[in-house]
């Protein structure tokens, strides 16, 4: 399973990938994911799809032009 996270762009996005197919997608804008509950989406993600975050075995980040603090964040 991978985890994608995307935060360098004005929309967010968290996806999950289940043997190369995309199983779960959630995209906001970015302003709805500063502050403190910047993880709330991937947490949605993970209680949908009832894993655990030891049940990811890779990470994916956006690396984009975008926004600094979004990319270290991600």
């Amino acid at each position: 399973r991978l985890l994608a996270i995307e935060r360098s762009t004005s929309i967010g996005s968290v996806a999950v990938l289940r043997g190369g197919e995309r199983v779960f997608l959630r995209r906001e804008p970015l302003r709805m994911l500063e502050g403190p509950d910047a993880c709330g989406m991937v947490d949605a993600a993970l209680s949908a799809l009832r894993l655990a975050p030891a049940d990811i075995d890779r990470f994916a980040v956006g690396l984009g032009r975008g926004s600094f603090s979004g990319i270290r964040s991600a």
